[in-house]
C-alpha cells in the first residue's frame, strides 16, 4: 500500500475567493478530467450547507440513494452522511453503487470533522487494478459480469438498511416495483427480501471509453471480513475485539468466544494474534449472509480469485490524511474508495451524481 499526500491537490490560494464562479469551477473540472481524483484543501468550508453549494456546482445530475444497502441519512438535499460502520471496521475499497446498472460518475466527500486517529478515505486506481489481475479472471468477468446477492430484513440493523428503508416504503408491493425499476430481481423468504442482479464488473468509462475495474467484489464477497482484518492496522486490533463484543460485526462463534473471554490477552498480543483471528474468520460463512457476489452465471469466485483481487487492490491503494474542510472529488469509474478504522468523532459527508 502506497502512502502519499494526494493524487492532485488544489489549494484555495490557487483558485481564489470566487471558487464557485464559472472560471473556478471550469478549472476544477479540468483537473478532475486529467487526474480523476482532486483534493480541494484550504477552502472556507465549515458546514453541510457550504459543501452542498460546492456539490451543486460539480454534480449537475445528482444520484438518489434509492435501493442502497448502507444506512445513510440525507443531510441537505442530496448530501448524505457517509457510511456509519462501527469505527473499528475497515470498509473495503469499492466503486460507489457499483452493483447497479448506472453507478454515479462523480462522488464528493467533505470532511466536516476529522477523526482523532485514523479514519482516512483510501482511494484505489481502477486502471492499475485491472492491469494486475490474471487474464483468466478478467476474461471470466468480462464474459459473465458479476452477480450481487443481498438479503434484507424489513427493518435496518446496526449499519445496514432494511428493505423498508432501502426502498422507502413498508408496502411489499411498492418495494418490489421499485426494486424491479432498478433492474433488480427480488424474491421473499418470509419477510426477508432477497435481491439479486447481474451487472458488468469491468466497464467502459462513460467519457473516455477506457476499460476499468468498476465493481464491489471486494466489499460484497462473503470473505470481506477476513480480508478487512488482513489490512487493519495493528493499533486497531483491540478496537476490533470491542466491536466483536458489541455484536456489530459478523464474526465466527469461536472468534466471538475468544473476544469475550480473552479480550485483555488478545489486545496485549496485538499483531501476534492476527493469524488466529484470520484463521477463524477464513472458515466462517454465516448462514444468513447479508451480501455476497459470484460471477454472473452463478459460479462462485475461488479463494485464488479473491486473493488476486485483494492483492491488486492493496497494491493500487493510496492513503492521505484528512484535514477539516477538505473536499475529495473522485471519478467513481477511475477510482474506488474505502474507509480506514478510527477513534474519536468523525463526520464525512458525501454527494453522488454525474
Amino acid at each position: 500500500m502506497t502512502s502519499i499526500t494526494v493524487p492532485f491537490q488544489l489549494d484555495f490560494e490557487e483558485i481564489g475567493k470566487d471558487f464557485l464562479n464559472k472560471d473556478a469551477v471550469s478549472k476544477i473540472n479540468s483537473r478532475f478530467a486529467e487526474h480523476g481524483a482532486v483534493l480541494l484543501r484550504g477552502f472556507p468550508l465549515k458546514t453541510a450547507e457550504d459543501f452542498a453549494d460546492v456539490a451543486a456546482q460539480l454534480v449537475t445530475t445528482p444520484t438518489d440513494y434509492m435501493g442502497g444497502t448502507i444506512a445513510r441519512e440525507p443531510i441537505k438535499g442530496l448530501v448524505y452522511n457517509s457510511s456509519e460502520f462501527p469505527p473499528a471496521i475497515t470498509f473495503p475499497i469499492h466503486n460507489e453503487m457499483g452493483y447497479t446498472d448506472n453507478p454515479p460518475e462523480r462522488i464528493l466527500f467533505f470532511c466536516l470533522e476529522k477523526a482523532e486517529v485514523g479514519g482516512q478515505t483510501p482511494i484505489c486506481d481502477c486502471r492499475g487494478v485491472l492491469k494486475r489481475l490474471p487474464n483468466q479472471l478478467v476474461d471470466a468477468i468480462r464474459t459473465h459480469g458479476v452477480r450481487y446477492i443481498r438479503r434484507l430484513p424489513k427493518e435496518s440493523g446496526s449499519y445496514l438498511k432494511g428493505w423498508s428503508q432501502a426502498f422507502k416504503t413498508e408496502d411489499t408491493r411498492i418495494a418490489e416495483e421499485r426494486c424491479k425499476a432498478m433492474n433488480f430481481n427480488c424474491t421473499w423468504e418470509g419477510d426477508i427480501m432477497v435481491i439479486t442482479n447481474t451487472v458488468e464488473g469491468i466497464r467502459r468509462h462513460p467519457h473516455t471509453g477506457e476499460e476499468l475495474w468498476v465493481n464491489q467484489i471486494s466489499s460484497y464477497h462473503s470473505s470481506r471480513h477476513e480480508h478487512s482484518l488482513r489490512i487493519t492496522p495493528q493499533e486497531f486490533l483491540g478496537d476490533i475485539v470491542a466491536s466483536v463484543n458489541s455484536d456489530k460485526m459478523e464474526a465466527s462463534p469461536i472468534l466471538r468466544f475468544i473476544a469475550r473471554t480473552s479480550s485483555p490477552l488478545v489486545i496485549k498480543l496485538g499483531n501476534k494474534i492476527l493469524p488466529l483471528l484470520l484463521f477463524f474468520q477464513k472458515w466462517y460463512t454465516p448462514g444468513n449472509i447479508h451480501w455476497n457476489c459470484t460471477l454472473g452465471n452463478g459460479t462462485p469466485f475461488t479463494r485464488k480469485d479473491i486473493e488476486a483481487i485483494w492483492d491488486a487492490v492493496i497494491a493500487e491503494t493510496i492513503v492521505f490524511n484528512w484535514q477539516q474542510g477538505d473536499v475529495l472529488f473522485l471519478d467513481n469509474f477511475r477510482f474506488g474508495h474505502g474507509r480506514k478504522p478510527f477513534r474519536g468523532k468523525r463526520k464525512v459527508l458525501v454527494s453522488l451524481g454525474s
